[in-house]
């Protein structure tokens, strides 16, 4: 239709010219059906609504395509149906789409749908009996290397602590210091050596007779660094370095034990100032 004022050429549906924006009159046709008037555009785009658009649209056709396809209700020829009418809808759309990429992202879902029908079983039968198996064989390899380093970790872990903790007693076991407690309990083990002389009259030859006569009481540390020996003597012992040791010998005069006579084998330590230094044990039988 032409412009009356630029006569442009103008669609016949245009209403304003796209040149110079007049508006364009149109000739009334009347309807003798129903005795209306509409002017000519208005009847030409009535009149050229594509038979697609007036046909009705079959109910398994409402739902979306993915939907018909998985619904158990729909027999397979007419999702096959379905599938192929769909199809050809969309290769046509891909030759008039060349504009409207979203027609070709589309038909790219409809191949990828077809692909999974076609071949989706075979493909989950190989992941299945391949794919899967191996990833757990992996896995499995990987949970078992893990596992032996765990074991392996553990057992290094339980060794050094072992090694730190035979450090750490050895620090503290040693003489520098565990001199002054055992020469205080040589100190101690005196009286009671005393107490069992005068109950007794006899002087004790093993450890576990003073039991009765402490006040404190015996324990495995007492009868792992302390022994009773010849005439009486109480003595201290060193688990690192057993030639050393602290001899206490009671005096008895009398029938009466009046002092003790310390001894300090190979010790020399300003500690032990009241005992006697010895180079070696002259009471070692």
């Amino acid at each position: 239709m032409k412009c009356p004022k630029c006569n442009a050429e103008n669609i016949n549906e245009a209403v304003k010219c796209g040149i110079c924006g007049t508006r364009l009159k149109h000739a009334k046709q009347s309807n003798i059906f129903t005795d209306s008037a509409h002017v000519e555009a208005s009847v030409r785009r009535e009149n050229k609504k594509t038979p697609n658009q007036l046909k009705p649209i079959p109910q398994s056709q409402s739902k979306s395509l993915t939907e018909t396809l998985m619904d158990k209700n729909v027999s397979a020829e007419e999702k096959a149906r379905i599938f192929l009418d769909s199809w050809q809808d969309k290769a046509k759309d891909t030759w008039e789409g060349t504009q409207n990429p979203k027609k070709k992202k589309n038909l790219k879902i409809v191949w990828i749908l077809l692909a999974v029908f076609m071949f989706g079983p075979a493909v989950l039968g190989v992941v299945a009996s391949v794919v899967i198996p191996a990833v757990m064989s992996v896995i499995g390899i990987a949970n078992v290397d893990h596992s032996d380093a765990d074991e392996a970790a553990e057992a290094t872990d339980v060794a050094t602590a072992a090694a730190e903790g035979v450090n750490v007693d050895n620090e503290i076991d040693s003489i520098k210091n565990q001199l002054f407690s055992r020469y205080s309990a040589v100190q101690e083990f005196q009286k009671d050596i005393e107490k069992y002389y005068r109950k007794t009259g006899k002087l004790p030859t093993q450890l576990k007779q003073l039991e009765p006569y402490t006040e404190t009481g015996f324990s495995d540390y007492t009868y792992q660094y302390f022994a009773v020996g010849q005439n009486g003597s109480i003595i201290g012992l060193f688990r690192l370095e057993p030639e050393k040791k602290i001899y206490a010998v009671p005096e008895i005069r009398q029938k009466k034990i009046v002092g003790w006579k310390c001894y300090s084998i190979g010790i020399d330590d300003d500690l032990l100032k009241d005992c006697q230094y010895l180079d070696h044990d002259p009471f070692k039988s």
